[in-house]
């Protein structure tokens, strides 16, 4: 029995170093293969326009379609594929080829219909699904995307509304609509205005010669020639003594009366009270200032713009050449034919050293240096560093991740917020993503594009 206990203790030791053997040797094969794509240069894995041309798949990083915030911008420590497919715009076109998607960037899709027609010029209209089908043929006067996911469609002088599949689900009755805005919509029939819902229900008739959409629950009107404002009652809150009004924003409204032949305007609260004397010039509010220039100084061929705040104060002062709103806490201004930024505070963030400059967007703007009659254009985030390089002829800004760039001598695409396509340059015409779709000229066709996160 010692004798065969001790073979027993050998054979088991002899099997236990060849399973050590195995397991060794499979280890170091397996530390090889990490090792060898571990050294792989990073420029083979990402996407090349001359190895891939299709390359529906990249890696991207995931962003809010809001808002991509900085640190997002900077730091990819996370990764989701993301791929752009392309959607043929299928129909039958009679004597044309193609369609031609119209006003895309800004009136042109909404709920989930593009509005097209024929070519420039071409006086009718139809709808597209994001499918690509066809809604509705190109025989309409005028077709208008009003929201509520409803369109309004004109034939032989009257407004109706079809829904997404292109159903009638009001009546062609209406001379004239508006867009929807806080559920409801101002329709004209005759010479007077009234509000309808989306199911064409009469929720407010007012009778009067004019009016806007509610904001902020106030619409403008329009009465004897004056303007004020009514509630969501139709009650008058604010008495029509102006020569024109705009939406209330950040709970003012602009509004103006004309005098020798120029805009005298300032801002009113909801209780009518005049908050800002009408003796400027400016725009909405935006992130609680209001760019404005002052009128009336005789020295209007020379003004200069500044900023007030919601109280009147002027918040940042007259000294610039021009500007624009503030977005994402900085706004874009022009001294001595330089555009630069500044803070809210005035303090000058990016020094004033381009041709042209855009308003911040998911943490990116686009600039642009002239040089010897060429346009390039590039990103800054909001330190000022260029974070994508002066290197194409045309750019847009982000949108719900990415932006839609054109390559001096080249074609266009997209590119991601820290500057690598995500598409080839294949395409011309490309407009900025809204609702994941957009749309663009390939190969003389247009094509519906739509992003497909994973």
């Amino acid at each position: 029995m010692k004798i065969t206990n001790k073979r027993y203790l050998i054979l088991l030791l002899i099997i236990l170093l060849f399973v050590a053997a195995i397991w060794f040797f499979r280890m170091s094969i397996g530390n090889g293969n990490v090792n060898e794509y571990t050294d792989q240069s990073p420029e083979e894995d990402q996407y090349s326009a001359s190895s891939q041309p299709a390359a529906p798949d990249q890696s991207h990083t995931p962003t809010d379609p809001a808002v991509i915030p900085d640190e997002l911008a900077d730091d990819q420590t996370e990764e989701i594929n993301i791929s752009i497919i392309e959607i043929p715009i299928k129909g039958d076109f009679g004597e044309f080829e193609e369609l031609l998607v119209n006003e895309f960037a800004t009136a042109g899709y909404q709920d989930g219909f593009l509005r097209v027609t024929l070519h420039p010029g071409y006086n009718k209209f139809g709808l597209v699904s994001t499918n690509g089908n066809m809604i509705l043929p190109v025989e309409y006067d005028d077709i208008i995307l009003v929201g509520e996911e409803r369109a309004a469609v004109k034939k032989d002088g009257k407004f109706g509304f079809v829904d997404p599949d292109g159903n009638i689900v009001i009546p062609f009755e209406y001379d004239d609509v508006m867009r929807f805005s806080e559920g409801i919509c101002p329709v004209k029939k005759g010479w007077r205005w009234y509000y309808i819902d989306p199911d064409g229900n009469v929720v407010l008739f007012t009778g009067y010669e004019a009016l806007g959409g509610f904001h902020e629950g106030l619409a403008g009107v329009k009465i004897d020639g004056k303007c004020g404002f009514i509630d969501m009652q139709g009650n008058i809150v604010i008495e029509p003594e102006y020569d024109d009004v705009w939406n209330f924003s950040e709970g003012l409204a602009y509004v103006t009366n004309y005098r020798e032949k120029k805009n005298f305007s300032g801002y009113i609260d909801k209780e009518g009270n005049v908050i800002i004397p009408l003796e400027y010039y400016g725009r909405d509010f935006s992130e609680g200032l209001a760019r404005v220039y002052e009128v009336g100084t005789g020295n209007e061929e020379n003004r200069k713009w500044g900023y007030l705040d919601t109280q009147g104060n002027v918040a940042i002062p007259f000294e610039y050449d021009d500007a624009q709103e503030f977005s994402e806490g900085l706004a874009a201004v022009k001294k001595d034919e330089k555009w630069g930024y500044i803070d809210q505070e005035g303090n000058v963030i990016v020094p004033f050293i381009y041709d042209r400059a855009l308003n911040f967007s998911e943490g990116r703007a686009v600039v642009c240096e002239d040089e010897n009659r060429e346009s390039r254009f590039g990103y800054i985030d909001r330190e000022g560093v260029l974070i994508i390089p002066m290197e194409y002829s045309y750019a847009r800004s982000f949108s719900e991740g990415l932006a839609s760039v054109t390559k001096q001598g080249g074609g266009g695409g997209f590119i991601d917020p820290q500057g690598n396509a995500v598409t080839p340059f294949v395409y011309g015409d490309a407009g900025s993503f809204k609702e994941g779709i957009t749309v663009a000229m390939k190969d003389f066709k247009w094509v519906i594009l739509q992003i497909i996160k994973e």
